[in-house]
């Protein structure tokens, strides 16, 4: 493993654009923030679809088959699980947010909920693009397709993107999606797929771009030196 992919391997944390989890529904998220969080679901194919209020009907049997880890709800599933309790002992494992949350979905109020309750904060705010919001952990999986147009790019610390035949963009939103990521650098033939991180190679990410343009500086001159994901 070369220099750059050893250090791309060792950031630990890195800002990432909040966006949307996912397509919405026009009524997504919904209007009241109080209301049953499997009112008003994301239009996500991955995210619910083994719930009986899903049409088509679904085909699965799991919860394992569908995005659990953010439901504020029990999945149908879970109660048909053998040998898994889908209730808490005692019910002060739960705040009152999440016995609402319980009540309003038909389930008893001591319901083990499935996940973080992702779906319950949507109601009060889908995010907005603008803000970020820092990964403080052992590093980042360059290779999630999620997250790889969600990195913030600085452009204090980039050059602009140049097309094809290496003429510079007239801006750093070089493909005009209204967004600055690494697609905008999708034509610079300066970066290569396989560039950074190892796991990554074969999608352009934001290890590529660290590893092509860091240069030891501090170019936007904030005290940190090739900050490109800053």
């Amino acid at each position: 493993m070369g220099a750059g992919r050893r250090r791309t391997a060792a950031l630990g944390g890195v800002l990432i654009a909040l966006a949307l989890p996912c397509a919405a529904l026009a009524a997504f998220p919904g209007s009241d923030p109080t209301e049953s969080p499997r009112a008003n679901t994301p239009n996500d194919p991955g995210f619910d679809r083994c719930e009986g209020d899903n049409q088509p009907a679904p085909t699965c049997s799991s919860y394992f088959e569908e995005q659990f880890g953010a439901f504020g709800f029990r999945p149908d599933s879970a109660q048909q699980a053998p040998g898994v309790p889908t209730q808490y002992v005692n019910c002060s494992q739960l705040d009152q947010q999440g016995r609402d949350a319980n009540i309003d979905a038909g389930d008893p109020q001591c319901s083990q909920i499935s996940g973080v309750r992702a779906d319950t904060a949507w109601k009060y705010s889908a995010g907005v693009p603008g803000v970020s919001v820092a990964i403080l952990d052992t590093g980042i999986r360059w290779q999630d397709t999620e997250l790889v147009n969600k990195v913030r790019l600085n452009r204090g610390e980039l050059p602009l993107p140049q097309h094809a035949n290496a003429t510079n963009c007239a801006s750093y939103d070089c493909n005009g999606d209204g967004a600055f990521n690494v697609q905008d650098y999708a034509d610079d033939p300066r970066v290569s797929d396989s560039a950074g991180d190892e796991e990554a190679d074969g999608i352009l990410d934001a290890s590529d771009l660290i590893t092509t343009f860091s240069q030891g500086t501090d170019a936007d001159t904030n005290g940190y030196v090739d900050d490109i994901t800053n």
